[in-house]
């Protein structure tokens, strides 16, 4: 849905599933609310957003959202292309983040991340004024490398990145689209990487673990 002048919307008893993207480009919509007796998606708490009862997953916001205390899961595009605060504190019963959940979101600055997020979808957070602040190189979420930032001018990237001590999770698309080679060289201990981590960029970048790579360094 892209309706530029919409200002609020009411979704019925009626409605059993909702997509991603629903309110995307919704630049003005102020007021979201789900009828009482639906039986699938509540607005809970005044909330201005629309919630998955079955895992309390918030699949659609806009600018006045509140999120509330219980959701475990912000969902696909549910905040896409929406204005929102500058500074925004996610509750600590979140567990994850999914794709695209605050892209292009540009006028959120400062974010405070609970310890229980564990997972971090790609491109939550592209286009948004907190990603323009991150510092080239890793950029981590808690204990999540979250994704890479080549050096904003020159699209340079420095020849090896050495994951920090405490990695647990390597997200999907954190190398992507990188057009230099870089090394990632891992912690000793265990970490999750993603399928996907080197999405479009896999010619150029290279996981290795402690021991290949010192065999390999200069």
């Amino acid at each position: 849905m892209c309706c530029p002048h919409l200002q609020s919307i009411t979704i019925p008893a009626s409605v059993c599933e909702i997509g991603v993207d629903l309110f995307t480009g919704c630049e003005q919509l102020q007021h979201i609310e789900v009828h009482p007796d639906n039986p699938y998606y509540d607005s809970r708490n005044d909330c201005n957003a629309i919630i998955r009862k079955k895992d309390n997953c918030l699949v659609a916001g806009c600018c006045n959202t509140q999120i509330p205390e219980d959701v475990k899961i912000i969902g696909e595009s549910a905040f896409m292309d929406q204005h929102t605060s500058k500074h925004l504190v996610l509750p600590q019963s979140l567990t994850k983040i999914e794709r695209c959940a605050f892209c292009l979101c540009e006028d959120l600055e400062e974010i405070i991340f609970p310890e229980s997020l564990t997972t971090v979808c790609d491109g939550a957070f592209d286009d948004t004024a907190w990603w323009e602040k991150q510092s080239a190189g890793a950029v981590y979420i808690n204990n999540i490398l979250y994704k890479y930032k080549p050096h904003m001018h020159s699209g340079e990237c420095e020849p090896h990145c050495f994951v920090r001590e405490g990695t647990t999770q390597i997200a999907s698309c954190a190398f992507e689209d990188l057009t230099k080679p870089l090394y990632v060289i891992l912690p000793a201990h265990t970490v999750e990487v993603h399928k996907n981590a080197c999405a479009y960029a896999e010619e150029h970048v290279k996981i290795l673990t402690q021991e290949e790579w010192r065999a390999i360094k200069p």
